[in-house]
């Protein structure tokens, strides 16, 4: 029996593992943005990776960092449009975190108090800003990922420093501090919970963040532990989107005990010899067996 060939974009560290255990399965194929080619013909269109046409894999994982978030939803209409099986993208350029966040407001998702405005308002707007995020506050880039410019600022002082350190194209979602012992981080592939971990920032005053990439310690809890409010927030935050793999970011303040949907990823870092990957093995295994 012929092995589906599988082109994934974006491939997660540690892509490797998954291909290990999937070898006599199907043929994972890695694939770049980088290589991809958008040929236009009169009324044709054809969208190549190294001379190869999207439409003949068996099956394309489509996912997308902010900045290929255009090149993503391109491909997805793409092979929409030809009937081949892939992970659908709803969304372009223009998504940013202030979409995900006004369609997680809407269905009543409960997150932390936030704050947006353009980019050349934030000098005039900064008391508005500490009214309603309050010190500390967080300052998040709409585009950003793995905490990239993300500060915290203790007073206004700070706060007006800081924005006037970061690029001027650079722009932020202002959010409250919310006290926490870690973060949940929920893998959902096709509504389903697959992986979560909680992740322990550093015991030091050097990061505010609970992110891996920072020196956060990850703990993987089996799937039948994690809570079931936690379980539903996630699936809700991944349909919300039409994600059919995402990884959600959840905090509970440790004071009150009130939950908080962070932010939804579309391409999570996967850790080696994790839940992460067996997760991963899942997904793929799911939609093969499709077919």
């Amino acid at each position: 029996m012929k092995r589906p060939t599988v082109l994934v974009f974006n491939p997660p560290m540690n892509f490797g593992e998954v291909k290990a255990q999937l070898l006599k399965k199907s043929r994972l194929i890695r694939g770049f943005y980088r290589n991809v080619e958008v040929i236009i013909s009169k009324n044709d269109i054809r969208f190549l990776i190294k001379g190869v046409d999207l439409r003949d894999f068996d099956y394309v994982w489509v996912t997308g960092s902010w900045s290929k978030r255009d090149l993503a939803y391109a491909i997805s209409l793409y092979l929409t449009h030809h009937k081949r099986p892939h992970t659908v993208v709803n969304e372009g350029a223009g998504s940013t975190k202030l979409v995900d966040m006004t369609l997680f407001a809407l269905a009543g998702m409960a997150q932390p108090r936030s704050y947006y405005c353009s980019r050349n308002e934030y000098t005039r707007r900064a008391e508005g800003i500490a009214t309603v995020c309050k010190f500390p506050l967080i300052a998040k880039d709409v585009k950003g990922t793995f905490g990239r410019n993300s500060f915290i600022a203790h007073d206004l002082k700070e706060l007006k420093e800081k924005l006037f350190q970061t690029d001027e194209y650079t722009d932020f979602i202002f959010q409250e501090y919310i006290e926490n012992d870690f973060d949940w981080g929920v893998i959902v592939g096709n509504d389903r919970v697959l992986s979560a971990e909680k992740s322990y920032r550093k015991k030091d005053d050097t990061t505010f963040m609970n992110h891996a990439s920072g020196g956060a310690t990850e703990v993987f809890v089996p799937t039948d532990e994690v809570p079931t409010k936690i379980k539903e927030m996630a699936i809700k935050a991944s349909k919300l989107l039409n994600l059919s793999w995402a990884r959600s970011d959840i905090l509970v303040n440790s004071k009150t005990g009130v939950h908080y949907i962070l932010e939804t990823n579309r391409s999570p870092r996967m850790t080696s010899k994790s839940t992460e990957v067996t997760a991963f093995v899942k997904y793929i295994n799911s939609i093969t067996d499709k077919d």
